[in-house]
């Protein structure tokens, strides 16, 4: 165990410092980029009412709408 005092190593027991601001905006330019893009649909409550069989006619519904726009 070495008694000299290494930078960015903190003994046990001690307080860490936050890093500088500057830093961390330096390693975050850095990384790649990247983006995400996320669909979020909510169905109406009368959607429980309906029968198993609307329910399916309307999921296969909203997939052929889905894939013709795409």
């Amino acid at each position: 165990m070495s008694t000299d005092k290494e930078p960015g190593i903190a003994a046990r027991g001690s307080l860490r410092l936050a890093p500088i601001a500057d830093e961390v905006e330096e390693q975050k330019a850095k990384l790649p980029r990247q983006f995400v893009n996320f669909t979020f649909y909510h169905a109406r409550p009368e959607w429980r009412t309906i029968s198993a069989d609307d329910k399916q006619r309307c999921k296969e519904e909203f997939i052929n709408a889905v894939d013709e726009f795409s």
